[in-house]
């Protein structure tokens, strides 16, 4: 009995320890949390503004003078260029005299000279015509290669032959020839020096019984003792 009276006096302690500390509020037993300082900025004085000086407070004051237009100059204020040029005396010009009409004997002169001329071509023409001719007669053995030659300088070279050895170049081949034919186009005449040498320019039509050609020729022609004859033939 006494064992149950000490239980139950135990029992009666924990009640009284719960009733006054296990059933407080939950706010109670929350415990609060220290919050970080927050500095504060310092406040820095407030200082009023310096008075302005007297001057400037007048200046500030005072209204400012009206704007009187300047008025613009008049055309009498402003001063007049002048200038006068000094006068001269205005060139007598002269005029160019007339040229003389030509003489009678100056306009016969230059006729003259024209007929010349064109008989000296006319002269030349003949006398490459007959070279022609003449080349055509000297294929076979009984070709006539004397008379080819006359036409020909002693002067005369062309590719490193000097008349005789074309002579002998050009009567070597043709005897070997049964036929040929020679044609002149395009026949050009040129006069170098003065009625002593001329470059007559064709193109020249070759065939023969054995080997034909078309090419660009030149002969160039000198007068001697009266006769035009062949100096080069490119």
């Amino acid at each position: 009995m006494i064992y149950g009276s000490a239980v139950l006096l135990i029992l009666i302690i924990m009640a009284g320890f719960l009733v006054k500390y296990g059933l407080r509020a939950p706010e109670e037993e929350q415990i609060e949390v220290a919050q970080p300082r927050i500095p504060e900025e310092p406040v820095e004085p407030f200082e009023p503004p310096a008075p302005l000086p007297q001057a400037e407070i007048l200046a500030e004051t005072q209204a400012e003078p009206p704007v009187v237009p300047t008025p613009a100059p008049t055309v009498e204020e402003e001063p007049a260029a002048t200038f006068e040029e000094p006068s001269q005396p205005e060139p007598i010009q002269e005029l160019a005299p007339e040229p003389s009409p030509p003489s009678d004997e100056e306009g016969e002169e230059e006729i003259e000279t024209a007929l010349d001329s064109s008989i000296v071509e006319d002269d030349i023409f003949v006398v490459v015509e007959g070279w022609r001719v003449a080349w055509e007669k000297t294929a076979g053995k009984d070709g006539d290669i004397d008379n080819y030659m006359s036409y020909y300088s002693d002067k005369f070279s062309s590719r490193g032959l000097d008349k005789e050895g074309w002579q002998k170049d050009k009567g070597r081949k043709n005897r070997r020839k049964q036929w040929i034919k020679v044609e002149l186009r395009d026949i050009e005449i040129r006069e170098v020096l003065p009625r002593e040498r001329f470059e007559v320019r064709f193109r020249q039509e070759y065939k023969s019984s054995n080997f034909s050609v078309s090419s660009r020729k030149m002969l160039v022609l000198e007068q001697e003792e009266g006769a035009w004859k062949i100096i080069a033939e490119k």
